[in-house]
């Protein structure tokens, strides 16, 4: 059904992975946030919670049919994006490719976001300094995204939010596992790590990926931001 790399990478990382450090000390002592495969900031009591999840996903779920292909050149399938926050609805991927800044100053709400007033209020709550893309990203049931690896080696950049994850919808990192989103919604992958997702179910995943500058009520530093993330895993 699936492509064999695709197959054999999902067999290969299919366990859950580990919670990632334990306490402050250990990111201290390995210093580099490289080698932490996510962090799961919706454990964190400081994290906003949205009131009623099943509402944001609804809203989500209106655009089914307005979603753009995203990366379809690159073998994945029924991968599908609508931006919220950047140049516009429909310009999707990282901002060097249109030629412009991470925080250009065309950077606005898009015409979809109107249509979307509970996701983008959720978003303002968490108060980042600074947007720079904020996307609802669609994958299909029977969908895959190919493994692949999006730049360095760091943890704590675009922020993913599950507006829902069915059990058999597992986002895989290579030599760590599945990334637990049926426990914590929100998550920092490491998208430096070769990763894939692969959807075998018939219905569709959606996720609010979120780039800018950190929250402000989550974060004053690096440290803190990990410290805060950390304080509820054990």
């Amino acid at each position: 059904m699936y492509p064999g790399d695709v197959d054999k990478f999902a067999r290969e990382n299919n366990y859950e992975a580990a919670s990632p450090l334990t306490n402050m000390q250990e990111y201290k002592d390995r210093v580099l946030r490289a080698e932490i495969p996510y962090i799961p900031v919706a454990l964190s009591d400081n994290f906003p919670k949205p009131k009623n999840m099943k509402k944001l996903f609804e809203e989500a779920k209106s655009f089914r049919d307005h979603f753009v292909p995203h990366r379809s050149g690159g073998g994945s399938v029924g991968w599908e994006s609508l931006t919220l926050y950047g140049l516009s609805s429909t310009h999707i991927a990282a901002h060097h490719k249109y030629g412009e800044d991470n925080f250009s100053e065309k950077n606005d709400w898009t015409d979809m976001a109107r249509y979307c007033p509970k996701i983008v209020k959720y978003i303002k709550k968490l108060n980042y300094k600074e947007l720079s893309r904020v996307r609802i990203m669609k994958l299909r049931g029977g969908g895959y995204i190919v493994p692949h690896t999006d730049r360095s080696k760091y943890v704590g950049g675009a922020l993913n939010i599950a507006l829902n994850n069915p059990p058999e919808c597992k986002f895989y990192v290579e030599g760590k596992g599945y990334l637990p989103f049926d426990k914590s919604f929100a998550i920092y992958p490491n998208t430096g790590y070769v990763h894939s997702v692969l959807n075998n179910t018939k219905e569709d995943r959606y996720h609010i990926i979120v780039h800018g500058n950190q929250c402000v009520n989550l974060v004053k530093s690096q440290e803190e931001s990990l410290e805060i993330c950390l304080s509820n895993i054990s």
